[in-house]
């Protein structure tokens, strides 16, 4: 008896060592995961802030061409002795690619 239980408490140690090492590798896996996890998400923002930002500054320079073609057409108007006002949205428009191009 004496070595039959011994040799259950070997297979039990055997079985808790395993048991062990595959909890341990699980929470490896747990780890690996979650890194990769928070590095996919810090990738993600810096593309969002770098996008936003490259949006935010497209939408400045627009800003800056469409004040520089109403003084144009301020400047074309006067020379013409109309107004901007009595201009409609198209020929805007079409006066602001001219300039643009």
């Amino acid at each position: 008896m004496d070595s039959q239980s011994r040799r259950h408490r070997t297979v039990d140690r055997k079985r808790t060592d395993q048991l062990g090492q595959s909890s341990r590798s699980i929470a490896q896996a747990n780890e690996d995961r979650l890194r990769l996890r928070r590095q996919r998400y810090a990738e993600e923002q810096a593309e969002r802030r770098a996008t936003s930002s490259s949006q935010h500054v497209a939408s400045g320079s627009q800003r800056g061409i469409r004040r520089k073609v109403i003084e144009m057409v301020d400047k074309l108007k006067s020379l013409s002795g109309g107004s901007v006002e009595e201009m409609g949205w198209g020929e805007t428009a079409e006066l602001g690619e001219l300039v643009l191009n």
